[in-house]
């Protein structure tokens, strides 16, 4: 697969939340348009939560629904990944990947190796076009690193609600002290910063 393209059950988790901003006037037909161009008649189908999308789509239904809710746009994606998590955890998403065999350092308590194979597996079944590792950091004990390569071209936006999903994901697979926070050192990496990490 050459384009870069995003699973189903993302887009899912947040077009009907574009749908309803549309209906309820938030947004407008014009500006749909723009956003999701030749993609715009989605809104009128029925996702396929296993079928990949090109991740313009994503991004598009990104931008709509950062209008639609209006404030601090950082703060709108953070709360929308967080939201993508919680819908995806409901659908059994989360426990279906919780048996996942992602890449991780074998280093690893086995609490932690646990969820760090969790986030780097979510990153890979979610996008076709990523890798991601994850390992502790040998400069900060009790810091752990999810290194995700191959997104050039992937819109900060996106970066910017995968932080709240991986906020949510972390926070509940690893203690409610996890911070999250993300960098971008190069185009084509992110890197997500987990510290405040337990073994249960």
């Amino acid at each position: 697969m050459t384009e870069k393209c995003v699973k189903g059950y993302i887009v899912a988790s947040i077009i009907e939340g574009v749908r309803g901003a549309l209906y309820e006037g938030r947004i407008d037909q014009d500006h749909v348009e723009v956003a999701l161009g030749s993609h715009a008649g989605l809104l009128e189908e029925k996702i396929d939560p296993f079928r990949w999308y090109p991740v313009e789509v994503l991004e598009g239904l990104n931008h709509l629904l950062a209008e639609a809710r209006g404030g601090n746009r950082r703060a709108a994606m953070f709360e929308l990944g967080a939201e993508q998590f919680e819908l995806l955890s409901a659908m059994g998403v989360h426990q279906q990947l919780s048996f996942s065999n992602g890449k991780v350092s074998e280093s690893l308590p086995n609490e932690i190796a646990s969820w760090g194979r969790l986030v780097s597996t979510m990153m890979r079944s979610v996008y076709s076009f990523s890798r991601a590792t994850f390992e502790a950091d040998p400069a900060a004990p009790g810091r752990y690193i999810l290194d995700w390569r191959g997104i050039e071209g992937l819109g900060e936006i996106v970066l910017e609600s995968t932080l709240g999903f991986m906020t949510a994901l972390a926070q509940r697979s690893a203690g409610p002290d996890v911070r999250v926070k993300m960098e971008r050192p190069a185009p084509s990496r992110a890197r997500f910063v987990f510290e405040g990490a337990r073994e249960r």
